[in-house]
């Protein structure tokens, strides 16, 4: 959609690990990109390939139906790239914004797992957040900095540990603080 919209000099990297719940994502690619330059991939990055890839991107989009945490964005955040996210689940965790591009969402309960949440989202919707990412830039940094330094190891480990139950939380010790 943002390609169509008059943004023919980008080129979209989809980077995945599996498939859409066993639908597989090249054969929307295929049947939907119109000519728009994107690279597909599904093999796996190595421990160096990974910060490479993160490092080179402009922008880290992850328009998620669900997610637990979302974890990409936020290191795509430490490296002070603009993230464009969908406005559900764990990405509200830290994503807001002020830090991000957010894309618009609706949830639904038709989800492939009914027991996770699940949103939905036009493509209009994500092509118009993205476009925001690309006129934001660079004007976000301070506030990605303070939500990376928000997130860092241990204040993560920190509230992972206080949400156990007390009996299952003292059988941890601090895997920082040790």
């Amino acid at each position: 959609e943002f390609w169509h919209n008059g943004n023919q000099d980008c080129v979209l990297l989809i980077k995945n690990i599996t498939t859409f719940w066993g639908h597989s994502a090249l054969n929307d690619i295929e049947r939907y990109h119109n000519g728009s330059s994107v690279w597909y991939s599904e093999q796996p990055l190595s421990d160096k390939q990974y910060p490479q890839l993160l490092q080179a991107a402009d922008i880290i989009i992850q328009p998620s139906h669900c997610e637990g945490f979302g974890l990409i964005p936020l290191e795509a955040m430490a490296l002070d790239k603009p993230v464009c996210v969908t406005n559900y689940s764990g990405f509200t965790e830290y994503a807001n914004a002020y830090n991000s591009s957010l894309i618009k969402v609706t949830e639904t309960n038709g989800g492939p797992f009914s027991a996770f949440p699940y949103c939905d989202f036009t493509p209009e919707d994500g092509a118009q957040a993205f476009a925001e990412a690309i006129r934001v830039g660079s004007s976000q940094t301070e506030t990605r900095r303070k939500t990376v330094n928000k997130f860092n190891w241990n204040t993560s480990t920190d509230i992972l540990l206080s949400l156990l139950p007390k009996p299952i939380r003292s059988n941890f010790a601090h895997p920082l603080k040790n």
